[in-house]
């Protein structure tokens, strides 16, 4: 193992700021353990920025991106309080460009970066490509009446029918919420893009770090009709995966396990995040909450002549 995962591992458990994302265990999960590495910038011997990520090499081709079931990854900055604002973003430009530069050669790069990445610029110096995205955030949710004024009234409405027939439990069943969610994904005509087995992987290590839990909408006739996977950090938990079974729809499980996810990350952190998505129904659903987009970016680099030519030739055949 090379000295700056070292490093970084000792990093992960001394730094309560780094996303639950960016911890050495849940890459060593998301990933295994052999397949990720790190690039560090250091001052006076303490880590100030970082840029982990996954390797793969196919066919003598080597590309950096994401691991399984991993919302954002790319650089960390550590922020100066004390900082203005203009002061804390060049700090990010300049400590951004360090990691870049310090990078190995790769043939295809492929992040999503965190909301706190505030500039762009230093990937586009280096030719990069660019591609705005946004999430959906909810702050303040330890105030459960503020949270709730701000949905809709028709989402108020289901919630109030799906509590008098379902009941919302913490659970250990990871087999039931992937079953949900892959019931979920095929009434948009998609698959879950990664495996079981990777998830199963995910969970036993964030569930060590008492970071994740399972929550499952049931009726009394014990069917399941919702689940969501939440995972948190220091500052906030993101809705990981969720789904419903579309033939009980109906009953509004969505809706309510919604807000009973908020509740329940209110005991920890006090920001919710719906992660983006790309379907637009699923989209105008974390509006309906009152939630608030938030911008992040997704960065991409080919730097394979090869990997370039058949990218062409694919857009050629499409038109």
């Amino acid at each position: 193992m090379n000295s700056s995962i070292n490093k970084y591992r000792r990093f992960c458990r001394e730094d309560n700021d780094l996303p639950i994302f960016f911890k050495d265990w849940w890459l060593d999960a998301a990933a295994g353990e052999e397949n990720w590495s790190v690039q560090l910038v250091e001052r006076d011997g303490d880590i100030v920025a970082c840029l982990p990520y996954v390797v793969k090499t196919k066919a003598f081709l080597k590309s950096m991106g994401m691991p399984d079931y991993t919302p954002f990854l790319g650089p960390w900055i550590r922020n100066n309080p004390n900082d203005s604002t203009d002061a804390s973003i060049k700090t990010e430009q300049l400590q951004v460009e360090q990691l870049l530069e310090s990078l190995p050669k790769f043939d295809k790069y492929y992040i999503r970066l965190s909301t706190e990445i505030r500039s762009a610029r230093p990937f586009s110096n280096q030719e990069f490509d660019k591609t705005d995205c946004y999430t959906y955030v909810l702050d303040n949710i330890k105030d459960h009446e503020r949270i709730y004024g701000g949905f809709k009234p028709a989402n108020r409405s289901k919630i109030k029918q799906s509590e008098e027939k379902l009941e919302i439990s913490e659970s250990d069943d990871l087999p039931a919420l992937f079953k949900i969610c892959e019931l979920s994904m095929k009434k948009n005509n998609l698959d879950i893009p990664f495996s079981y087995e990777r998830l199963e992987k995910i969970y036993s290590a964030a569930k060590s770090e008492n970071r994740i839990q399972i929550l499952l909408a049931k009726d009394e006739g014990e069917r399941i009709h919702a689940g969501a996977l939440l995972v948190w950090d220091k500052k906030r938990a993101y809705y990981l995966m969720g789904g419903n079974d579309p033939e009980l729809r109906k009953h509004g499980a969505g809706t309510v396990m919604i807000w009973e996810a908020i509740k329940y990350c209110s005991q920890h952190v006090d920001i919710f995040d719906f992660e983006g998505s790309m379907i637009e129904p699923i989209e105008k659903f974390f509006k309906s909450f009152g939630a608030v987009q938030q911008p992040y970016f997704l960065v991409t680099k080919t730097a394979s002549r090869l990997i370039k030519t058949a990218q062409k030739v694919q857009n050629i055949i499409k038109g």
